[in-house]
């Protein structure tokens, strides 16, 4: 497929003080094999050279875009108002992409026009230095059965359709701001994950998702389950998450960790963790 038939794909990448990885994560975009993108950098407010490192980059593909601090949505929604593609990308600044990602994911979605958001499975890196790679179901029903505990998708390995973003209504303020967004999509859109690891996640103990009370992480896990179970349903099959989540919810306003819900880590709930596989030593996928 030339340049001039290939589909741009944008890959939006928001920036909060990540001066220490946001040059691998930009290597491995600027090496895709795919040729046909736009990599636009939202550096919100970063307090360090970030911003600096991504425009050193000599590739005129590379847009980077500035603002005071506002926190992920904000950058979020600030990278997609400039995105020209039909096609959007995520890569967190944390994350690295495997040299082919794109072009595998373009090739799906241009063979499968039904699908509107498409995964990958993703080598998941803990500050321990401990690794699981994140294999979730890869077909839409399984996916949407999912989406009534929790999202099955890794941040930074989805693509998806211009339309079907904003048929949706783009990112909604607030935590879980990338599970209510999928919710939405499959009200319209068919959904898939590709089975082969594209993208390597970095987890980082000073995230903002790290750094939220189990309480309010909760709060906010019910009320994008709720969401999943008015708009995908069958209520017969959401009455269980929404059941562990609000029971684990009242324990916590009590002061009781019941380890429902979610792990003590308060980032991967139960669900998740049943797709979470030991591997071996770090491999480069860069």
């Amino acid at each position: 497929m030339t340049t001039e038939r290939a589909p741009l794909v944008s890959i939006v990448m928001p920036v909060f003080n990540a001066a220490g990885t946001i040059g691998e994560a930009m290597r491995s975009l600027v090496q895709q094999t795919y040729g046909h993108l736009e990599i636009l950098v939202v550096d919100d407010g970063s307090a360090d050279e970030s911003a600096a490192i991504a425009a050193a980059f000599a590739d005129d593909r590379i847009v980077v875009i500035r603002q005071p601090h506002a926190g992920l949505v904000s950058a979020l929604r600030a990278g997609y108002a400039r995105a020209r593609g039909d096609y959007i990308a995520r890569l967190d600044a944390d994350d690295v992409a495997r040299p082919d990602r794109i072009a595998t994911q373009v090739a799906y979605l241009d063979a499968h026009p039904h699908v509107g958001l498409l995964g990958s499975h993703a080598r998941i890196v803990w500050p321990d230095g401990r690794e699981q790679v994140f294999e979730p179901p890869t077909a839409d029903q399984a996916l949407r059965r999912y989406l009534l505990w929790d999202s099955p998708f890794i941040h930074s390995s989805v693509v998806f359709r211009r339309s079907a973003y904003e048929t949706a209504g783009g990112y909604t303020p607030g935590p879980n701001e990338d599970y209510r967004l999928w919710v939405q999509i499959a009200r319209s859109w068919s959904l898939a994950v590709i089975p082969e690891v594209l993208v390597a996640h970095r987890i980082r103990l000073t995230s903002h998702s790290r750094s939220v009370s189990r309480r309010d992480a909760l709060r906010a896990r019910l009320a994008a389950q709720w969401e999943a179970a008015r708009f995908l349903g069958p209520w017969s099959r959401a009455l269980p998450a929404l059941a562990a989540t609000g029971l684990s919810l009242g324990l916590a306003a009590a002061g009781i960790d019941a380890g429902l819900g979610l792990r003590p880590s308060r980032r991967w709930p139960t669900v998740r963790s049943r797709h979470l596989h030991d591997v071996g030593p770090t491999r480069d996928d860069g």
